[in-house]
């Protein structure tokens, strides 16, 4: 079966191959950033098959956007809650520099997972320390 950016994730054909196919840096994730059913699929399926994969969740493609970007960029939040609740499964890694950019968008939509990552990290700066979801 040939992978492309056409080809469709489902429960049935999903494997490594597929959430790992890229076309122009964009992955499964970004393919799929706005499509909570498939994102939900390809986020849970990485968790428990290859949850180092997660991380992917901030990689950049080509033009400079990651599946995150892609979802705060079209007034996504549920889904941007949904990659925000993976990535708290990181909160020994220092990833919160990688969208840091991003941080005052997110506190203005008021995200509880948004909140909840920033509480799960280890190395917290005053300012992380000081949100407070409302």
């Amino acid at each position: 079966d040939l992978i492309n950016e056409t080809t469709t994730i489902t429960e049935e054909n999903i494997n490594l191959e597929r959430i790992r196919f890229q076309v122009d840096g964009n992955t499964s994730l970004h393919f799929y950033a706005l499509e909570y059913d498939k994102l939900a699929l390809v986020l849970d399926y990485m968790e428990s098959h290859r949850v180092e994969y997660l991380p992917s969740i901030l990689m950049k493609n080509n033009k400079g956007k990651s599946p995150l970007d892609i979802t705060l960029d079209n007034e996504s939040p549920k889904n941007a809650e949904l990659l925000l609740r993976k990535l708290a499964l990181f909160k020994d890694a220092s990833l919160s520099n990688l969208f840091y950019d991003r941080f005052s968008e997110l506190l203005s939509m008021n995200i509880k997972a948004f909140h909840e990552y920033l509480d799960s990290c280890v190395f917290q700066t005053v300012q992380m320390k000081a949100t407070k979801y409302l």
